[in-house]
């Protein structure tokens, strides 16, 4: 059975699949369909020897430096076939014909005349490297299927289990722990040995031992992070005393061996595992640990991809989910599958990848997820001179020209200006991230000058760009030239507003506006952006009502919150076709809803995705009409699988009666806030899950059903 397929297996295939698209309107010049016809052919050639590439990167430099090569001439490849697609489509939008086969024929000719160079470029280049392959002992892969045949089952290691060949191990620091002859001066046992084969296990087989526990009234277990800083350490060993729970690194290797062996039952498959040449390769020189090398080497392509993504957040950062697939979709790392959203699919690799042990929950806060210092140096080792994590700063940067992905961390003493300097002589760079963990909060950390940011907008090839913290107060209309620009995130900004030009990014899926407090009003033709997926706008409290034509963007999958405008084309019926909405959603501004009709149209009962939402009238208006609002508030029946609801700021001197239905079974929580004329509550008796239950100001309220 075949391992599965490299890392570059999926640029490759992604390439060939965009290739496809570009072909679906074949163009008429000759020497155009020569020079597609010699990539695709290129792409093929080369895909069968990457498998073995692969596997001999590590013990021959030359193979190691043309995967390097081909890695660059693949980006290249994708991003003009990016570009080409993109102009395709906006033509597509925009063309005034649509029937006419001949005029469209034509725009795809200009477009592929526009980019004739730069292909003829791109496919020399692709050609020598198959050529110099022939210079390597590469042998070519069989065909074969990626194995998506594991599914996520709980491990077969119990936590607080024996680990085998150890016991003669626990029982000799056991013994020195409990040696009355010491005197009191024993201080410190070192358990020493490579990443990953179980020190930490040992410890945690000792410190669980009832022998220990009663030998020492206090016990404590603290982790030590890679730079040891003593202050810290103290800190966290008194923390720990003074609260006694503690999550306890099973063996990384054994649980990433087991998370590839587990549901195997072909002998043959196993034993592949052990003959496999990795297990030769000494840990100094592959810098990696064998048995999480292997782990690797067998996730399919295309979850390389993702996990090497990850290298770009620093060690021990603490990682949000949904980010983290949004930041997977602005790569095109995640591909469609049958009738699933790129979320759900999104989230199924990141759900294997957890029960890989590739990631693994935070224990000190909840929803987040890190990364095993090991598995970190494994996604910073294959990333290679693609993925650069800006921690220090050196006298100059050292930023690799091919590099495409970039990070910063923010920091208080971060020379801002000289990471932009350096960044805008990278000019295939996609991704411009600004990793911050979702406990910090402050003011921007970054001291410039408001133009500064703005040598970033000349890099044409940007996905991901991140101005999180920055003290940017307005965006250049030349911004709308990005046209791969998929992922925009301005959050803690004190930007005032958004050009129209934004509404030009065809390709934009996310748009992060979090906590901009300044801002005060959103494009007008935000409707153009058809494939925007993810909108937050939550905590920009100067923004008075939303854009007309909302009901455009059907494909949003996230909307933090709806701000009902007073016109009817930015009213609450725009929500109507908003179907796919997951997650939390508010809707805020109800006293602008005219009537009851109005908010039936929203239906914002069919809306069966959303988990939590909140439904928000400006309790400081005195103008709201008592009736009206109560005749609202029953036509915006939530849907049934909502678990969290708040309900603040209405004038209704009684709730609905589907209040307390006990259809809400999975309703856990509900939040009544400022409804100040309600005199009785419904009996919430009904709702069998209900955890939580808070009121605030609600000053009439008499009686609880």
């Amino acid at each position: 059975m075949a391992a599965a397929r490299a890392f570059l297996s999926s640029f490759v295939d992604a390439a060939l699949n965009k290739l496809s698209s570009v072909n679906s309107i074949p163009p008429r010049n000759p020497d155009e369909q020569k020079l597609l016809r010699r990539l695709r052919a290129s792409l093929r050639a080369v895909r069968p020897f990457l498998d073995d590439a692969e596997q001999k990167q590590f013990k021959d430099p030359e193979v190691k430096n043309w995967l390097v090569n081909l890695q660059d001439a693949l980006y290249m490849a994708d991003d003009l076939l990016d570009e080409l697609s993109t102009k395709a489509a906006v033509a597509a939008l925009t063309q005034t014909d649509p029937g006419n086969s001949s005029s469209w024929s034509h725009y795809v000719d200009d477009i592929l005349e526009d980019s004739n160079y730069e292909l003829e470029h791109i496919v020399v280049t692709l050609e020598s490297l198959v050529e110099e392959k022939d210079e390597f002992p590469l042998e070519k892969a069989a065909k074969h299927l990626e194995d998506m045949s594991w599914r996520n089952e709980t491990t077969s290691l119990i936590e607080g289990s024996d680990i085998y060949d150890r016991d003669k191990e626990k029982e000799e620091i056991i013994g020195m722990l409990l040696d009355d002859t010491c005197d009191g001066k024993l201080s410190v046992i070192s358990i020493e040995g490579m990443g990953g084969v179980g020190k930490t296990t040992l410890a945690q087989l000792v410190y669980d031992d009832a022998r220990v526990k009663e030998k020492f009234d206090i016990r404590a277990w603290v982790c030590v992070a890679t730079k040891f800083d003593p202050v810290n350490v103290t800190k966290a060993v008194i923390q720990e005393i003074m609260s006694s729970s503690c999550d306890m690194g099973l063996p990384l290797a054994v649980k990433t061996l087991d998370g590839l062996l587990r549901n195997k039952y072909n002998e043959g498959y196993w034993n592949k595992i052990l003959e496999s040449r990795i297990w030769e390769l000494p840990e100094n020189e592959s810098k990696i640990v064998p048995a999480l090398r292997i782990s690797y080497d067998y996730l399919p392509s295309h979850l390389k991809r993702c996990f090497v993504y990850c290298s770009l957040y620093p060690e021990d950062y603490q990682f949000d989910k949904d980010e983290l697939i949004s930041l997977w979709m602005a790569e095109n790392i995640l591909q469609p599958m049958g009738e699933s959203t790129i979320e759900e699919i999104g989230c199924a690799y990141f759900n294997e990848l957890v029960a890989r042990s590739f990631f693994q929950p935070s224990s000190s806060n909840g929803g987040l997820f890190v990364m095993h210092d090991l598995m970190h140096n494994l996604a910073t080792v294959f990333a290679g001179k693609f993925y650069f994590r800006v921690e220090e700063f050196d006298n100059p940067l050292k930023i690799d020209i091919k590099t495409r992905h970039l990070s910063c961390i923010v920091n208080n003493e971060c020379p801002i200006q000289d990471l932009l300097k350096a960044c805008s002589e990278v000019e295939h760079m996609r991704t411009f991230l600004i990793p911050v963990n979702p406990d910090f909060f402050g003011n921007p950390l970054f001291e410039m000058e408001n133009n500064s940011c703005l040598s970033f907008l000349q890099l044409k090839y940007l996905r991901v760009l991140s101005f999180k913290f920055f003290p940017l107060e307005s965006l250049p209309e030349s911004i709308g030239e990005l046209i791969h620009l998929h992922y925009l995130d301005l959050s803690r900004t004190p930007i005032l507003r958004l050009c129209e030009s934004v509404c030009n990014l065809y390709n934009l899926q996310t748009l992060k506006l979090r906590h901009c407090r300044c801002l005060e009003m959103l494009p007008e033709k935000m409707q153009d952006l058809v494939n925007l997926r993810y909108l937050d706008i939550h905590g920009t409290s100067s923004l008075k009502e939303m854009p007309k034509g909302m009901s455009k963007l059907k494909n949003l999958n996230f909307l933090s919150e709806y701000i009902v405008g007073e016109h009817q084309e930015n009213g609450i019926r725009e929500l109507a076709t908003l179907e796919n909405l997951h997650g939390s959603f508010s809707i805020c501004m109800l006293q602008n809803v005219k009537n009851s009709g109005e908010a039936l149209e929203a239906k914002v009962g069919d809306k069966k995705h959303i988990d939590n939402l909140e439904l928000v009238w400006d309790f400081d208006d005195g103008s709201i009409d008592i009736q009206t609002s109560r005749n609202m508030l029953d036509k915006l029946q939530p849907p049934g699988e909502l678990k969290e609801l708040l309900i603040e700021g209405y004038r209704g001197e009684n709730f609905p009666n589907w209040l307390g239905l006990s259809s809400y079974r999975s309703m856990t929580k509900l939040v009544l806030s400022h409804c100040k004329n309600c005199s009785e509550l419904p009996s919430l008796g009904q709702l069998p899950s209900l955890k939580h239950l808070r009121f605030y100001h609600l000053d009439g309220l008499e009686r609880i059903g």
